[in-house]
């Protein structure tokens, strides 16, 4: 997955996997939602390996940040369809 996110008033293009995470059980403590960044690059340029550990965890949060977003934006868009395709059946 590709983000492009804002960080430090830099423009940054973020690769990595989102991971769903899950519930605990009694046999499993679960797991938390997380985003593992395969790398970052700044205008074309890979900085990955220059970025300093506190900023590369401020990176994945934001990414987290940004999947959350997207994914509460298409559920909202899943619903308004509904929504919608139920008035047109009122309708009809």
């Amino acid at each position: 997955m590709k983000l492009t996110l804002t960080f430090d008033d830099r423009a940054l293009v973020v690769t990595g996997e989102h991971h769903r995470g899950y519930s605990a059980t009694w046999t499993d403590p679960g797991e938390p939602e997380s985003f593992e960044v395969y790398t970052i690059t700044e205008a074309g340029v890979d900085i990955t390996d220059i970025v300093s550990n506190a900023a590369f965890c401020e990176i994945e949060a934001l990414a987290l940040e940004a999947v959350e977003g997207e994914q509460e934006y298409a559920r909202e868009q899943a619903a308004e369809w509904k929504r919608e395709e139920r008035m047109l059946e009122q309708r009809v």
